[in-house]
C-alpha cells in the first residue's frame, strides 16, 4: 500500500513572503533614500551658510589689509616730503621703507584680486561686495604703477575699508562685531596721517608734481576736520572716527585696543591736531621721529590683537563649511546606495513577479499529475508549431491506454496514477530523444485527460530523409525519425492512432478526440496492434490497412508506427 503524505503550504508561504519582503525592502530603501536626500540638502544649505559667513569674514580681512598698505604708503610719501625740510630719519631709511611699502601694496592687491574672484564664484550677498572691491582695485589705476599718487592711495584705502558694506540687517552679529573691531586696526596710522598734514601746513615744503594735488588739501582739512580719536582720554574710541559700534555686543578685543591706545601718547597728539580747528596751536607734543616710532609700535600691537581674532573666526567657519560639505557628500552617497538598493530590489521584485507569472502560466499548461502538457498547451504550443511555416512535416499521434480501468479497479487509483506518470515519462523520453537526434525537430507530449495522451512531432525540410526507396520518396519523412512497420507487443496496454502530413493543418483537432472509425483499434486476446491512419487532410480520412507493407497510394501516404516507438510506449 502506497502512503501519501499530507501536502504542506510551506512553499506557498515562502513564495508569498518573498515578494512581501522585496516590497518592504523597496519601500524602506526608498524612504531611507528620500531621508538621505533631505539630509544632504540640509547639509548643502548649512555648507552654503557657513561658506557665506567665511566669505564675509574674509572680506573684512581683505578690507583691513588693503586700507593698511595704502595708508602706510601714503604716510611714507608725506614723511619723505617732510624729511626734505626737517631731518626725521637717517639718510636712505625712508627710501627703503617706501620701497618695502610699495612691494607690500602690490602683493596685497594681487592677493586680494585672486581671493575676491573666488568669493564672487561662491555667489550670495557677499559676491556683490567682493565684486565692488575687485572693481575698485582694477579701476583705480594703481595695478601696474610703482610710484603712485598719494591722493589715489588714500582714496582707495578709505573706500576699501568702508564702502559697499552689506546692510546691517543682512549681516550676522558676528560679522558686525568683527567689522567694528577691524576699523580700529589703523588708529595709529590715521593719527600719523593727520600729523603729516599738520607738519606740511607748518613747514610748507615744495611738493613734487605727483603729490601736489594731495598736499593742496592738507591745510583745509587740518583746520576743519582734523582728529580721529574721541574726546575722552580714558575711552579714546568712544565718539571717534576710528570706532563706530554697530554690533549689539562688542568683542572683548575692542577694550584691549582701547587700553593700548590709552597707554600710548596717540591721544595726546590727536588732541593737539584737534586744536588746529581753533587756530594755530602751540608746539607739537612729540617730534615726528618720536611719533613715527610710537605709531609703529602701536600698529604692531593692534595687529597682534586683531589679526588672530579675524583668522580664528575665519578658520571656524571654513572648518564648519568643510564638515557640512563632507556630510553632504556622505548623505548623497547614502542616498545613491539606498536608491540603488531600492532599484535592485524593485528589479528583483519584477523578475520574481515575472517568474511567478511564468510559473503560473506554465502550471496552467502542465498536467499536475504527470508533468506533461495539458489541453492549454495543446491550444498554445502544438497549434503554434503546426501553423509554423518553418516546419514542413508533422506527426500527431493520439494514444489511448487499454484496460486502464481494470488497473484502477484492481490495484486502486494510486497505482493507476503511477502508471499514468510512467507512461508520460516514457513518452517524454521518446520526444526528448527525437528532439536531440537532429536540429530542426520539435515535439510535445500532452495528456488529453484520463488515460488519453497526444504526441506531436514537427520537423524542418532539411531533416527529410534522402532515402531512394519508393516508400521514402512517397512519404518524405524526416531522416531523424525512424520509419515504421506494423508491430505488436504482448505487454502493451495502449492503442495509438496518428496523422502525419507535409504541411500544417488548420483543422487538426479532429484527430485529438476519443478513438473513432478514423483511428482504428484492434484487440487480440490481450495483444494490442498499433496502426497509423494517415491522410492528406482531416476531412479526408485515410484507409486502414492491417498490413506490414507500406502503402503506395499517394492519396493515403501512410505507414504503420515504428516498432521501436511501440516498445518504448509499452
Amino acid at each position: 500500500m502506497v502512503e501519501h503524505t499530507r501536502p504542506t503550504n510551506t512553499g506557498q508561504r515562502t513564495s508569498r513572503a518573498r515578494p512581501l519582503a522585496l516590497v518592504a525592502t523597496v519601500v524602506l530603501c526608498g524612504l531611507a533614500a528620500a531621508g538621505a536626500v533631505t539630509r544632504a540638502r540640509a547639509a548643502d544649505r548649512e555648507q552654503a551658510a557657513e561658506q557665506r559667513s567665511a566669505d564675509g569674514i574674509e572680506m573684512i580681512q581683505l578690507r583691513s589689509e588693503l586700507r593698511r598698505v595704502h595708508l602706510a604708503e601714503t604716510n611714507l610719501l608725506m614723511l619723505q616730503l617732510i624729511d626734505g625740510v626737517e631731518d626725521v630719519a637717517p639718510d636712505g631709511e625712508l627710501d627703503a621703507r617706501l620701497e618695502t611699502a610699495r612691494d607690500e601694496r602690490s602683493s596685497a592687491r594681487e592677493r586680494a584680486v585672486n581671493r575676491l574672484a573666488e568669493i564672487i564664484g561662491h555667489g550670495g550677498s557677499t559676491a556683490a561686495e567682493a565684486l565692488f572691491l575687485r572693481d575698485l582695485l582694477t579701476s583705480d589705476g594703481l595695478a601696474d604703477v610703482r610710484e603712485a599718487d598719494p591722493s589715489v592711495l588714500f582714496d582707495t584705502g578709505r573706500a576699501a575699508a568702508r564702502d559697499s558694506r552689506p546692510p546691517v540687517e543682512q549681516s550676522t552679529e558676528e560679522e558686525l562685531a568683527l567689522y567694528d573691531l577691524m576699523r580700529t586696526d589703523a588708529a595709529g596710522a590715521q593719527v600719523f596721517n593727520d600729523a603729516m598734514d599738520a607738519a606740511y601746513t607748518l613747514l610748507q615744503p615744495e611738493p613734487p608734481e605727483l603729490m601736489a594735488d594731495y598736499v593742496s588739501g592738507s591745510e583745509p582739512y587740518i583746520r576743519s576736520e582734523g582728529g580721529y580719536l574721541g574726546p575722552d582720554e580714558t575711552q579714546p574710541l568712544l565718539d571717534s572716527y576710528v570706532y563706530d559700534q554697530t554690533a549689539a555686543t562688542p568683542l572683548p578685543e575692542v577694550a584691549v585696543v582701547s587700553d593700548r591706545i590709552v597707554a600710548s601718547r596717540l591721544w595726546t597728539y590727536d588732541q593737539w591736531i584737534v586744536s588746529w580747528q581753533d587756530g594755530t596751536p602751540g608746539p607739537a607734543p612729540l617730534g615726528l621721529d618720536e611719533l613715527d616710532d610710537e605709531v609703529t609700535s602701536v600698529q604692531a600691537d593692534l595687529r597682534r590683537i586683531i589679526d588672530p581674532r579675524l583668522a580664528s573666526a575665519l578658520d571656524v567657519h571654513r572648518a564648519a563649511a568643510d564638515r557640512a560639505h563632507q556630510y553632504e557628500l556622505q548623505w548623497w552617497a547614502a542616498a545613491v546606495l539606498l536608491g540603488a538598493a531600492a532599484l535592485v530590489a524593485l528589479i528583483v521584485l519584477a523578475i520574481s513577479r515575472w517568474r511567478a507569472v511564468h510559473r503560473q502560466v506554465a502550471r496552467s499548461a502542465t498536467d499536475p499529475l504527470t508533468g506533461v502538457g495539458n489541453r492549454h498547451q495543446l491550444d498554445r504550443q502544438v497549434a503554434t508549431d503546426l501553423a509554423n511555416p518553418v516546419y514542413g512535416w508533422h506527426l500527431v499521434a493520439a494514444i489511448d491506454m487499454d484496460r486502464f480501468k481494470m488497473i484502477n479497479d484492481t490495484w486502486g487509483h494510486q497505482v493507476g496514477d503511477r502508471v499514468l506518470v510512467e507512461v508520460a515519462r516514457r513518452l517524454s523520453a521518446v520526444v526528448d530523444g527525437w528532439r536531440g537526434s537532429a536540429a530542426g525537430i520539435a515535439g510535445q507530449v500532452v495528456r488529453m485527460g484520463g488515460d488519453e495522451f497526444l504526441l506531436a512531432l514537427h520537423a524542418k525540410p532539411s531533416c527529410v530523409s534522402n532515402s531512394t526507396t519508393s516508400a521514402s520518396r512517397a512519404s518524405g519523412w524526416p531522416a531523424a525519425i525512424p520509419r515504421a512497420t506494423r508491430a505488436t507487443n504482448g505487454c502493451s496496454s495502449c492503442t495509438a492512432s496518428a496523422w502525419r502530413s507535409r504541411r500544417a493543418r488548420s483543422s487538426w483537432t479532429t484527430w485529438c478526440g476519443p478513438p473513432t472509425s478514423r483511428r482504428t483499434r484492434r484487440r487480440r486476446s490481450g495483444r494490442a496492434t498499433w496502426w497509423i491512419a494517415a491522410g492528406a487532410s482531416p476531412t479526408r480520412p485515410a484507409a486502414h490497412r492491417p498490413s506490414t507493407a507500406p502503402s503506395t497510394d499517394p492519396a493515403i501516404e501512410g505507414s504503420p508506427v515504428d516498432t521501436q516507438l511501440l516498445r518504448q510506449l509499452s
